[in-house]
């Protein structure tokens, strides 16, 4: 294939993928290196909630812990995960999910201890 050809491929391709609504990562551009980079993060950002809910499992104490804050978080994960949806975001996605999965079993923590 020529150049000229494989850069309407490309372009078609592109076009096409963008009308399915899935996420095009561009790997030769900062825009790949930008993609890539987020769902790294995205993937790895929930584990910030990690260490608190290893201490709560080890202790098991909850005291100092708001729930108003918690369930603040996860309704703020809601609507940031919604917009993720309907923007076809997927380190949103990943990132609101399993920060509200972390949050949850905090809070879940939270009513069984007491």
């Amino acid at each position: 294939m020529r150049h000229h050809q494989k850069h309407h491929f490309r372009k078609r391709l592109k076009k096409h993928l963008h009308r399915a609504g899935k996420i095009i990562v561009h790997h030769l551009t900062f825009k790949g290196f930008v993609d890539r980079f987020t769902m790294i993060i995205a993937s790895i950002q929930f584990s910030v909630w990690l260490p608190q809910i290893v201490k709560i499992l080890q202790t098991k104490d909850v005291t100092g812990i708001s729930p108003y804050s918690l369930i603040m978080i996860l309704f703020l994960n809601a609507v940031w995960f919604v917009y993720g949806m309907v923007h076809h975001e997927r380190p949103m996605l990943i990132s609101c999910a399993g920060s509200s999965a972390c949050v949850t079993v905090i809070l879940i923590s939270m009513a069984v201890m007491g």
